[in-house]
């Protein structure tokens, strides 16, 4: 296929729409074949009509394209601005003033014919991008006749009342009168729901056999129990509701590995229905493989947790070849986070107990990472009277508590791997830096815990990533090792499974510390060109005191200092956490990020440090917040009447000033 088939294939499928998700692969090979500028030329009016309506990525190259042509319909700028500047994203509608800013210093008679895009940047939603736009404003106001003047006059009341004085002094008019009352507090955070009661399973074979599958965790987890419970009370019914999954058992067994829950539980009704007729897996098919008997995939082969899921569908069918099922699950939740009720699982096991079976090891340990961190007395006593090995285990886990593994998060380059901090070295285009998880325990004696909560060799992680959904409710008591967990399929590479943010709402609603592996996953998502998901997850963290404030700031200062993400594009989502009440938690972050990313001796602040600022001080003043940031002392000491430093003048003086503070 020619080059130019495979941009005009890119091109086309821009055109015809859809989310960034359906478009990440096009946008990643339009780049790659990087369109010379006659190929751009070519193609100028398709990315102009991508401007005002495409997903954000898309947008982006467009408009980064269009800015290297210099022979452009001034008509079909003029509109292109127009819808560009009208777009939610800040990043996008930043850029775009970026491009507005040139045009008019080229063409400074086009400044009236621009002015109704401007008009639409200075109504943004960020202070951060209103601010940029007014500096436009200010700068080419002398270029302006009467109705571009007038123009501008009319969004003075859409303006902040410091933008609108700026903006008023230099086209006239009269700014918002109201100003911002000094006790101006958000709305109050609203309490997150409290979690659901897990689906209970279904009261007979024919309502178990005819629920319809799903690709979800529930399934994954009441497939299996419904099949063990009906299995032990009325297994000839179950042999007959399942005879035709049966048949398509067959079709897996010359499959060395089954990566998939739905063809575990093939093998099973297939096992129920004919014994035996399962003949083990022929043999690798690999040159240096050495087939496992019991059929599941290798510790390098998949992601921990998904090697884990499969493990316990593996032993239920092993105990079903074996005739040693036992009468029920352990591990099955009773919430809609994974968690599992202690009393209910002191239930399961003197069931267990009753029928003199033994639980089968991985659900055993599965139901005891399910555990909630606080346990009602009433239940520990009635746990110690528990006579079995698991029972007494059982007793130990409910007594002590969680196990609490050791997580964090190291920056490290990819060339030597060295550590990487801000205090070390600069940053070097010829350097690209990695995230490396780190998880670790103490070993516990419970070999499938350790395995999962031990330390992950890093070849072994980012290829994989199986059933990311299901993850969370594997460790709803242990957040930040399913974050950790997470962290490879940080969206960095196309061929790799992406963990998104319904991924993180549900570890966001799970039990244990959160720390940096947790904090990196939001500042992930709250330095996209969209910051909605990640405002929203934070806010929901706010909202149950789980924040990792401090972790969050650190994390988001090296996020975008090391990487493509953008700063504004964060700022703009802490904007919007704070004026929908997590202004206490946002000044947190602000606090802790301010360190790592103010600019040392001689240099110049990075994108949007300046901005970061402006915010600091606006919800250090709503949060009442006091107490020196020594970093912040020298810029605010400078003589210098630059933007920046004013904005570190302001916010130094409101924290260190005797009447602030709550």
């Amino acid at each position: 296929m020619s080059r130019q088939m495979l941009l005009d294939g890119c091109v086309s499928r821009f055109l015809r729409g859809g989310d960034a998700q359906d478009l990440r692969f096009f946008a990643r090979l339009h780049e790659l074949l990087e369109p010379a500028y006659a190929e751009v030329e070519a193609r100028a009016r398709d990315y102009l009509r991508l401007l005002p309506t495409a997903p954000g990525p898309v947008a982006e190259l467009s408009l980064a394209h269009l800015r290297r042509l210099d022979r452009l319909d001034p008509a079909d700028v003029t509109e292109a601005l127009e819808g560009l500047l009208f777009r939610a994203e800040a990043g996008l509608v930043r850029a775009g003033l970026a491009w507005l800013d040139q045009v008019v210093r080229q063409a400074p008679e086009r400044a009236d014919e621009l002015v109704p895009a401007l008009a639409s940047a200075l109504g943004h939603q960020a202070y951060a991008v209103q601010e940029r736009a007014v500096r436009v404003a200010v700068k080419h106001a002398r270029h302006l006749g009467p109705l571009g003047a007038e123009t501008l006059r009319e969004a003075l009341a859409a303006l902040p009342p410091d933008l609108g004085g700026r903006l008023a002094a230099a086209v006239g008019g009269e700014a918002a009168p109201q100003e911002e009352p000094e006790d101006f507090t958000p709305p109050e955070l609203a309490a997150p729901e409290p979690p659901g009661p897990f689906p209970g399973l279904p009261a007979s074979v024919a309502g178990f056999a005819g629920e319809r599958w799903a690709y979800t965790w529930q399934s994954g987890e009441r497939w299996p129990a419904g099949f063990v419970r009906f299995a032990a009370t009325d297994r000839e019914a179950l042999r007959v509701a399942l005879s035709g999954m049966a048949r398509r058992a067959a079709g897996l067994y010359g499959r060395e590995e089954w990566y998939a829950p739905q063809d575990w539980f093939t093998a099973m009704a297939g096992e129920l229905v004919d014994p035996g007729a399962d003949p083990g897996p022929a043999g690798p098919r690999r040159p240096g493989h050495q087939a496992r008997p019991d059929r599941l995939p290798g510790e390098r082969d998949i992601s921990r947790p998904h090697r884990f899921l499969l493990r316990r569908y593996a032993e239920v069918l092993a105990a079903l070849k074996a005739d040693a099922l036992p009468p029920l699950l352990l591990a099955t939740p009773t919430a809609a986070t994974g968690h599992l009720d202690p009393a209910e699982f002191v239930s399961r096991l003197e069931a267990v107990e009753a029928a003199g079976a033994e639980p089968l090891p991985a659900d055993f340990q599965q139901a005891l990472l399910r555990l909630p961190g606080t346990v009602p007395p009433e239940v520990v006593a009635r746990a110690g009277r528990l006579t079995s090995e698991a029972g007494r285990r059982a007793a130990r886990r409910l007594e002590d508590g969680p196990v609490a593994p050791e997580t964090g998060v190291s920056w490290r380059y990819t060339e030597n791997m060295d550590d990487y901090s801000f205090e070390e070295r600069e940053p070097c285009a010829a350097f690209h830096t990695r995230i490396i998880p780190r998880l670790r325990v103490e070993p516990t004696g419970l070999t499938h815990i350790d395995e999962l909560l031990g330390g992950v060799p890093a070849g072994t992680w980012g290829e994989h990533g199986g059933h990311l959904d299901w993850w969370p409710a594997v460790l709803p008591s242990h957040r930040d090792a399913i974050a950790a967990h997470y962290l490879p399929h940080l969206p960095h590479h196309w061929s790799r499974p992406e963990v998104r943010p319904a991924h993180v709402e549900m570890l966001a609603a799970g039990e244990g510390p959160a720390g940096e592996p947790t904090a990196l996953l939001l500042a992930s998502f709250l330095a996209r060109r969209d910051p909605s998901e990640g405002v929203r997850l934070l806010l929901r963290m706010a909202a149950a005191g789980d924040l990792p404030a401090d972790a969050l700031g650190r994390q988001l200062a090296l996020l975008t200092a090391r990487t493509d993400a953008k700063l504004p594009h964060a700022t703009a989502g802490l904007e919007a956490a704070a004026r929908q009440g997590a202004y206490r938690e946002v000044w947190a972050v602000i606090r802790a990020a301010l360190p790592h990313l103010l600019p040392r001796a001689g240099q110049r602040p990075g994108a949007g440090v300046n901005d970061l600022v402006i915010l600091g001080a606006t919800v250090a003043r709503w949060a009442g917040a006091r107490g020196e940031i020594p970093e912040l002392v020298p810029f605010a000491d400078r003589r210098s009447s630059s933007a920046f430093t004013r904005g570190c003048r302001r916010l130094h003086g409101l924290l260190t000033s005797p009447e602030t503070g709550a």
